[in-house]
């Protein structure tokens, strides 16, 4: 009777191994295979959802970033910024944006952040001031907002840097972060956001990281994934404004676009107000001007007041767009990457002109 027990547990181990074994193999073949007919780009994860649903950078160890043959690695540090650990003997300078202040596909000292702290450094001398880099990609004017309620106190800023792009009103938007309270008065609503369960779970899962950034098969699942929730979206928002009470919401959202904004820089000169931070606000300069009168761009519309709005309550504000076009009309190729974020001579050029227009704020408040 015991040998009978002791016989089927050792065949059913046995079994055991060779299913184990045969998907090794198997997952091995594919693996190799993929590596062969369509390789992949071998990027980590470095996005994270806190428990308010803010999107932000994960707050320490670093990731790699492939496009092709160019692959960078990005280093991370409390609380969710990019490179530069907080300096406490330093004047901190917190720099806010979306990929393009982050740095998208470049490495540190390639960023016009990092240019920013180098004019800084030969200006004032080494560490004065520390710039840290808090750029997340797919940010708006919501989520930096956000994030300085959240985690300015734990930063302690002496300076807030603004960093507005081309697509932040429209994030702002359908990001729902913030939401009107009032159609005339500047009053918002913070709201919790949902996390993805399935990403908190993937990303907590030992060595999916490193699977990521070595495995073909792994990462092409992943991509598939992602490509098959971006779909889904695009289906929806199409399905939405195809609608006709969409279109009047979508009409509607249009008309509130400027409020929204007002009230998300008022509120964020509320805070910077009350914790005695100085605001300065610019853009990445990525304005095209073929853009200039597009009324149905939400941020666009924002834009078209923002100059008198930033008067109006006291907050430095320079829009570099019209320096940065005027040198890119003549070699736009040799600013952009492939897909239109800067190059290496793109944060160059940014950096320059942003300095231009900050350290003449500095300069006016005797370096802070």
């Amino acid at each position: 009777m015991i040998k009978n027990i002791k016989t089927k547990i050792k065949i059913a181990l046995i079994n055991l191994s060779l299913v184990l074994i045969s998907i090794l193999v198997s997952l091995l073949v594919c693996e190799y295979i993929i590596r062969i007919v369509v390789p992949q780009n071998l990027s980590g994860t470095w996005i994270i959802s806190t428990d308010k649903g803010l999107l932000v950078n994960k707050s320490s160890g670093s990731s790699r970033h492939q496009d092709g043959k160019h692959i960078v690695i990005y280093n991370f540090y409390e609380p969710h910024l990019r490179d530069t650990p907080l300096n406490e003997s330093s004047i901190k300078i917190l720099v806010v944006g979306d990929s393009f202040t982050f740095g998208y596909l470049l490495d540190k000292k390639d960023t016009f952040v990092y240019h920013l702290q180098e004019y800084a450094d030969k200006e004032f001398g080494r560490e004065k001031f520390c710039f840290l880099n808090a750029g997340t990609g797919g940010w708006g004017t919501a989520d930096y907002v956000a994030f300085i309620e959240d985690f300015g106190e734990i930063i302690k800023p002496r300076i807030v840097l603004v960093i507005i792009n081309r697509s932040d009103m429209e994030r702002s938007m359908e990001r729902k972060l913030f939401t009107l309270t009032s159609k005339t008065k500047l009053d918002l609503r913070r709201n919790i956001l949902k996390s993805s369960y399935l990403k908190k779970l993937t990303n907590s899962i030992p060595g999916y990281q490193w699977l990521l950034e070595h495995s073909h098969l792994v990462q092409l699942l992943r991509n598939r994934y992602v490509y098959l929730m971006q779909n889904e979206k695009g289906i929806n928002m199409q399905t939405k404004i195809t609608n006709g009470s969409s279109r009047d919401q979508l009409d509607l959202s249009r008309r509130d676009t400027i409020i929204l904004g007002q009230a998300l820089f008022t509120r964020l000169k509320k805070w910077c107000d009350t914790h005695k931070v100085n605001l300065y606000i610019t853009t990445t300069g990525w304005f095209p001007l073929e853009d200039a009168n597009n009324t149905t761009d939400p941020t666009r519309l924002f834009m078209s007041t923002a100059q008198q709005f930033f008067t109006s309550i006291n907050v430095p504000f320079y829009d570099i767009s019209p320096t940065i076009i005027e040198v890119k009309k003549k070699t736009q190729n040799k600013y952009i990457l492939p897909d239109g974020h800067p190059n290496e001579e793109g944060n160059r050029l940014i950096a320059e002109k942003i300095w231009q227009y900050f350290f003449k704020q500095l300069g006016s408040t005797g370096g802070v």
